[in-house]
């Protein structure tokens, strides 16, 4: 019994699945795992706070990692880095080497991947309120990567919303950043995104991070977090100035103690916002200002905005159309294994993702962790327009993680041409079985070799697409022989999106260019396409 799903695209790279419910226990089933009632990694069953401060010396203080929408995770560490030449020597808050703090490590993880970062739940303190983030950053070393802060709403929708973006510059010091921002639902969570740059010294840590309210008419706690403008008592007094007081607190900044105005910045010792209303004698009073009232948790009929949302985990530097996509399900998020997963089907995701009209499978390039929720046989899109009109059949999968599927996409603009379909025909010969060997081209009436410097998995992964294999496990094989040398082809470079290499930047040789030397003979080992597991 085939089972309709539906793709709803919630931003660039995410979407929802939405399923269409037909009366059967197994979708009933199915439903429910999908809902807000059983274990998620987004811990729904936890109440939300008002805020978080955390300095990492006991633990993370709720913050997580999430696996497979990300490359790998952060590290809580305490003292310097392992890398030579990068990251911080202590933490922020001891300044000792006791002390601990969260870092991306640059060695062994590839410019442009990145680790994710999730505060616990959040809760708004009342409507109209804003939320600053805070947080010390140390980055340190060479070619260095960038942090990304997003809002993200996962009881109600799958975008990340991007808050700001820290570029930094290679500094030995912890530098304080600050943001704010108006959280669009009354939950939410933070996310700090730490990318890697393009050398092994170019750690990134955070430390002392904190996402508090600046509450304007209500308070929360103690009323530490108020920033209203009431100036009178409860009794109604009239509030005197701080600056006439000369009351001084190391935790507040000037600002927070400016002319008149209720607040608490000693929460120990009151319980919710006060002020001076005698200066000579010193005397305080409790202000007019009223507890917020708990905001209500509404939760949709599922969580991310659908019963599977899905993602596109890409490099942010690198190809970044090309990427992994993986779908939530069962508290989860899981990979779809390649198995008989068309290019049409590709195609139909990245035009449903927004991010290209043409798509198509490639290689596996980071394995992903955990359940493996569906087949690529499972999902038929068939003379769809859009994955809404994609049907799909049972969820689990035997596959393992080197058959994640991966696709690249593309925005091809079809233009008039009087050239034929494909100017140049490929072929493998050999190799130590049909799926591999050295890459003969055929154009122009002639057939050679090519001979390309610039030969890297991309372009080998389009002579295998164009083969009718899936992509290429890698582009560097060992050949029995090497019957030519002569060389059709001097040059070429793909995105590793294209189907054929027609569509490719290439450059001819000359029918008198002389042998290729063998080192640069292009050569390739192609992944077969497999029917199901």
């Amino acid at each position: 019994l085939k089972q309709q799903i539906k793709f709803g695209v919630q931003t660039v790279h995410t979407g929802t699945i939405e399923e269409t419910h037909q009366s059967s226990n197994h979708q009933h089933y199915r439903h429910m795992r999908s809902a807000f009632t059983i274990p998620s990694v987004y811990n729904f069953s936890v109440a939300p706070s008002y805020y978080t401060t955390c300095n990492f010396d006991t633990d993370t203080c709720q913050w997580s990692q999430l696996k497979n929408v990300d490359f790998f995770d952060w590290t809580r560490w305490n003292g310097s880095t392992p890398s030579l030449d990068t990251g911080p020597r202590n933490d922020h808050t001891q300044n000792t080497g006791a002390g601990y703090y969260m870092y991306i490590e640059g060695s062994g993880n590839v410019n442009g991947t990145y680790a994710d970062l999730i505060s616990p739940p959040l809760l708004l303190s009342a409507p109209g309120d804003t939320i600053q983030i805070s947080f010390y950053y140390n980055a340190y070393g060479s070619r260095l990567g960038q942090l990304y802060i997003y809002a993200v709403y996962p009881r109600s929708e799958n975008a990340l919303h991007l808050l700001s973006k820290i570029i930094p510059s290679s500094r030995n010091a912890w530098r304080l950043y600050t943001t704010t921002f108006a959280p669009k639902y009354n939950t939410y969570r933070v996310l700090i995104r730490g990318m890697t740059g393009s050398t092994s010294s170019s750690d990134i840590a955070i430390d002392d991070i904190s996402v508090t309210p600046i509450e304007s008419f209500c308070y929360t706690g103690n009323g530490e977090y108020y920033q209203g403008t009431e100036n009178m008592t409860g009794d109604g007094y009239p509030c005197q100035p701080w600056s006439s007081t000369n009351f001084t607190n190391s935790n507040l900044i000037t600002a927070q103690l400016n002319s008149n105005y209720c607040r608490n910045p000693q929460k120990e010792s009151h319980n919710r916002p006060w002020c001076f209303t005698n200066i000579s004698t010193h005397q305080w009073h409790y202000c007019n200002v009223s507890k917020c009232n708990r905001l209500p948790i509404i939760n949709p009929v599922h969580p991310l905005g659908g019963p599977y949302p899905f993602r596109f985990i890409h490099n942010l530097v690198q190809n970044t159309s090309i990427g992994r996509v993986v779908v939530y399900h069962d508290g989860q998020w899981g990979t779809i294994c390649n198995a008989g997963l068309t290019t049409l089907t590709a195609t139909v995701m990245c035009q449903s993702l927004g991010i290209g009209n043409v798509g198509y499978i490639t290689s596996n390039r980071y394995n992903g962790v955990g359940p493996v929720w569906l087949n690529g046989s499972n999902i038929n899109c068939n003379n769809s327009a859009s994955i809404s009109n994609c049907s799909f059949q049972s969820w689990g999968s035997s596959c393992s993680h080197h058959l994640d599927t991966w696709i690249a996409c593309n925005f091809v603009t079809a233009t008039p041409t009087t050239r034929s379909p494909t100017q140049y025909t490929v072929s493998l010969s050999h190799g130590r079985n049909a799926t591999s060997g050295v890459v003969y081209v055929n154009g122009y009436n002639r057939q050679g070799v090519i001979c390309s410097p610039t030969w890297d998995l991309h372009s080998a992964d389009v002579v295998c697409r164009q083969l009718g294999y899936i992509g290429a496990y890698s582009p560097f094989v060992t050949t029995t022989s090497i019957p030519t040398r002569s060389r059709l082809i001097n040059s070429i470079t793909c995105n590793g999106y294209e189907g054929t290499i027609d569509q490719c930047k290439i450059l001819q040789a000359s029918s008198t260019s002389s042998n290729c030397l063998p080192a640069n003979i292009a050569t390739v080992s192609c992944k077969p396409r497999q029917r199901s597991y």
